[in-house]
């Protein structure tokens, strides 16, 4: 989903981060716990909150 969007961004788990466009990155994270997500810089980020909104936890 997130590579639609012009912006860059990684995803971690634990003291693992990877390119959150990046499947194979993500596959190779623990899925089993929570991942966070932190988005550098783009122009659609607006565009991008919105559409994670159902699936991020605060």
């Amino acid at each position: 989903m997130i590579s639609r969007y012009q912006c860059d961004a990684d995803l971690a788990s634990g003291r693992y981060t990877v390119d959150a466009k990046s499947i194979m990155g993500i596959f190779s994270l623990d899925l089993q716990n929570p991942l966070t997500l932190t988005v550098y810089e783009g122009s659609d980020i607006d565009d991008l909150e919105k559409a994670l909104t159902p699936f991020l936890s605060k």
